[in-house]
């Protein structure tokens, strides 16, 4: 059905504040009326606030929890946390059209010497899964006994592809640089208010250093972020992006489609974000998207994986968990990929 499901759109207030009551028509064949009333959205974008309105009960239900509140929320005995499966992943972005990632090497480099157990456990609270390609765990394609797809983390080995891309400390600063004696000198660009972002780039900042390249973290807001990566557009139709490595995240829909990441049909398009590509990885998404055979899907999926990982345009840090919180009030909360309001015609209020 087209529209809000089991739930009839109200109004909106100015106050950001969404209301849906519940639809009576809803077909029973789909679960019939929901068992709530009303459901109101509040738009609430600091995460402290969100926390201080559950606790002081103007809310019921706080989404996407960061796993940085969960120890506190999980001591507090009026609410409890749900956690579910998300088909979102955190990636950083490498852009091959700069001369710091045009060669293999060099960007498998990079992945070697990014700490992604580190990360999680120590900014993230351990609760994610560690990155390998960019299909998430809710995929079906999801694997996790291929050791192509294991990125290790090994310093050593990124010095080695780095010295054999052309990348040495000439000058004894502590960074490498190439036969021009141009250093390794990249912009790790994030944006601001984007929960652990910060952190994660100045994490990153020690471990490249470790391997001679000077990362410097590049933390601007979210518009100037977008049109960074994006790009600007040029009179013949190729935009020029603004960024040598960037920390972003991905939600894949419910049909994962990669081809605007990586497709040529779409190198000039907002989300050809690396400049990646081949003849062979065009085909093979091309396939993609009209093999029905789950078997032969699968094959591609893996393949398709390989290639991501072995090349390295996208470095997979990892895949988010969803976490909300909810009073304890508030019954049958579960959610799944997707989304944490799933099967909201189920919640029900009661003490």
């Amino acid at each position: 059905p087209v529209g809000s499901g089991p739930f009839r759109f109200v109004r909106r207030e100015s106050t950001g504040e969404w209301v849906f009551d519940a639809n009576p028509s809803f077909p029973a064949a789909l679960g019939g009326r929901p068992h709530l009333d009303r459901l109101v959205y509040r738009a609430i974008p600091d995460q402290t606030a969100v926390i201080t309105a559950l606790l002081s009960e103007q809310i019921d239900l706080a989404v996407s929890v960061r796993p940085t509140n969960v120890k506190s929320l999980a001591q507090d005995t009026s609410v409890h946390l749900v956690e579910y499966p998300s088909p979102n992943w955190i990636f950083v972005a490498l852009n091959t059209r700069t001369r710091f990632f045009d060669s293999r090497d060099e960007r498998r480099a990079i992945s070697m010497a990014v700490d992604r157990r580190a990360i999680v456990d120590g900014i993230m609270g351990g609760r994610n899964p560690l990155g390998r390609g960019t299909v998430t765990p809710v995929h079906f394609a999801f694997d996790t006994t291929a050791a192509s797809l294991r990125v290790p983390f090994a310093p050593d080995s990124a010095r080695t592809l780095l010295a054999r891309a052309g990348w040495a400390d000439h000058n004894g600063d502590g960074v490498i640089e190439d036969a021009n004696g141009k250093p390794f000198r990249i912009r790790l660009k994030a944006w601001q208010s984007s929960g652990a972002y910060t952190d994660i780039v100045q994490a990153m900042q020690a471990q490249l250093a470790a391997v001679g390249i000077a990362a410097e973290p590049d933390v601007v807001e979210l518009n100037t972020f977008t049109q960074q990566m994006q790009g600007k557009i040029n009179a013949d139709g190729t935009r020029t992006r603004d960024f040598d490595a960037a920390l972003g995240n991905w939600t894949d829909n419910m049909r994962k489609d990669d081809s605007q990441l990586f497709h040529s049909r779409w190198k000039d398009g907002a989300r050809f974000w690396t400049g990646y590509g081949s003849p062979r990885l065009d085909t093979v998404l091309d396939s993609l998207a009209v093999t029905t055979d789950a078997t032969a899907s699968k094959r591609l999926w893996t393949e398709y994986q390989n290639m991501v990982v072995e090349d390295a345009p996208i470095l997979v840090l990892y895949y988010t968990v969803g976490i909300v919180a909810a009073r304890n009030r508030l019954h049958g909360v579960t959610g799944d990929a997707r989304g944490p309001a799933a099967n909201v015609q189920l919640w029900w209020v009661g003490q």
